[in-house]
């Protein structure tokens, strides 16, 4: 009865040994793929970066602002100049991304 209790555990050992060691190799596959990116990728990322930073750099005196002339949050007014203002950037060269991102800049 030992003997068999041991067989049948070093069985489920040696399984999960092999389960193991298989995570690991699809995990780390995963990780061994690299992405090539070429210098108008990396720019265009930094800029975009650049205007999420100059966007959340101004926010906290818009809501002061506003907060202070009890002006409304949402100013449909304001959003559809921006949505203008989006367009007349993705019209001077600005990536449709990039204007995008700044959904409610103007």
């Amino acid at each position: 009865m030992i003997a068999v209790i041991q067989r049948h555990t070093e069985q489920r050992l040696r399984l999960n040994w092999w389960l193991g060691l298989a995570l690991v190799a699809i995990l780390t596959s995963g990780c061994a793929t690299t992405a090539s990116f070429t210098a108008v990728d990396t720019a265009t990322v930094d800029r975009l970066l650049g205007l999420i930073k100059e966007r959340l750099d101004t926010a906290p005196e818009v809501a002061r602002t506003k907060w202070n002339t009890k002006a409304p949050i949402e100013d449909l007014s304001r959003a559809n100049r921006g949505e203008q203002s989006r367009s007349a950037r993705a019209a001077r060269g600005m990536d449709g991304h990039e204007a995008t991102a700044l959904r409610e800049g103007g």
